[in-house]
């Protein structure tokens, strides 16, 4: 091929093919370790399929093995504890024969005596003297108690005793059972805590688990469940140090934390993600019936969000606390222009200028110093409460929907973030 240009006229150029085959030939080589890269992926999926099918039978196991261990338990207790109420009938059972007899030999006594009384009596009212004199010595030979001895009833058993005894045996049981209990459920979390220190090391990037509501140590600072920090130290006692971004050395417990990966900071698709401690929901339209039915609850409902547990999730709405749902039936409530009066959790953040709304007659944690009138500054914010540092009041607590923004407009003069939101309209 030849330059087409006047100026380079009968000069040959590089064919566009061999510089296009040099390339091709870079671009095969990168093109067959993306192959293997991709090869290489694929058996690392299937292992992980295999190894979380593997996990999930495992675990299935362990419920049926565990359901069967505490069965036999109770079963066991019930065969003991019928051993001491056989016991019991049994002393029952001997009282009741002894009372029996000593019942009827009194009994037997009393007809005695009854009849000698009538023997007295007719001696007494017969007219015939040499009679009356006859029989007297003969009926008169003993009184009316010889040969009766006091009798009373004293069971073998004093059942009172008996049910101190069961009592105290109930109680020393509970207090073991709850020791061993309480001991195997810690076992069992330090064997997944043991498990997490295989996954989390020393300058990973990590952030405290969605179904922690409040870490052992607190949050401090501005740390919130999205915050991801670095792990600076691992403690020999399951704790460990972390460096967030404006918080270093946090010290939380391991079994709080997990890894974060690249996918995990771009945003994971799944929805047990995307509903976090704080988030306003409501169940999905497309959801005909929850699986833990809808008590108070409606479609219309809008609540927060205060546990995240695996696929189920915990909401406080007006009209039922603590209601529990399933994360796949639920949608993240956004607010609709109608209410721009209202601000949402995630529209008040620490340094916000705030008060107390208008139409708020007593505010849930109490007035204080507090009044109307007062602005303050957003100083900490935990789940739905605010803490504010008011002129009046430092420390004051309130909920967010509560609480108002307030902004500051061209003139310097203080206005409420609505007002100023009409004016724009």
């Amino acid at each position: 091929m030849h330059c087409l240009l006047d100026d380079h006229k009968g000069h040959d150029t590089v064919a566009s093919t061999t510089e296009r085959n040099e390339k091709q030939i870079k671009l095969t080589d990168t093109q067959t370790k993306v192959r293997r890269t991709i090869q290489a992926k694929e058996q690392e999926l299937q292992k992980m399929k295999m190894d979380i099918a593997s996990n999930a039978d495992a675990a299935k196991k362990a419920v049926d093995i565990s359901k069967k261990y505490f069965s036999d338990l109770v079963k066991f207790i019930e065969k003991r504890s019928n051993e001491v109420i056989e016991k019991i009938k049994a002393q029952e059972k001997a009282d009741l024969d002894q009372g029996t007899k000593l019942q009827k030999k009194l009994e037997e006594e009393i007809t005695e005596l009854k009849k000698r009384e009538g023997v007295l009596e007719d001696l007494i009212q017969t007219d015939d003297n040499i009679q009356f004199l006859q029989n007297y010595e003969s009926v008169s030979s003993s009184s009316g108690s010889d040969g009766f001895h006091s009798r009373c009833f004293k069971p073998c058993c004093s059942y009172p005793d008996v049910n101190k005894l069961v009592c105290e045996l109930k109680e020393r049981l509970e207090t073991i059972f709850n020791q061993e209990i309480n001991e195997t459920v810690q076992k069992v979390s330090d064997l997944a805590v043991k498990n997490n220190t295989d996954c989390i090391k020393v300058g990973d990037r990590v952030r405290v688990k969605p179904s922690i509501k409040t870490p052992r140590y607190n949050w401090g600072g501005d740390i919130t469940h999205k915050s991801v920090g670095v792990v600076k130290e691992i403690k020999s006692d399951q704790n460990l140090l972390i460096d967030f971004p404006g918080f270093a050395s946090w010290k939380g417990l391991l079994s709080e934390i997990e890894p974060v990966t690249d996918g995990d900071e771009q945003g994971s698709s799944t929805l047990n993600c995307k509903i976090t401690i704080g988030d306003k929901v409501r169940v999905k339209p497309s959801v005909e019936t929850p699986k833990y039915l809808w008590g108070s609850v409606s479609h219309k409902s809008i609540g927060s969000v205060i546990n995240v547990q695996g696929e189920t999730v915990t909401v406080d709405f007006p009209e039922q606390k603590g209601w529990i749902g399933e994360v796949s039936e639920m949608e993240s409530a956004v607010l609709s222009s109608a209410d721009l009066g209202s601000p949402s959790h995630a529209s008040f953040k620490i340094g916000n200028r705030v008060g107390v709304k208008s139409s708020v007659k007593d505010p849930k944690h109490g007035w204080g110093s507090v009044t109307h009138k007062s602005i303050g500054v957003i100083k900490r914010i935990q789940g739905e409460s605010l803490i504010v540092d008011f002129p009046e009041q430092t420390d004051w607590t309130g909920v967010t929907s509560e609480m108002e923004l307030i902004n500051s407009d061209v003139s310097g003069n203080l206005m409420d973030i609505r007002t100023l939101s009409y004016k724009n309209l």
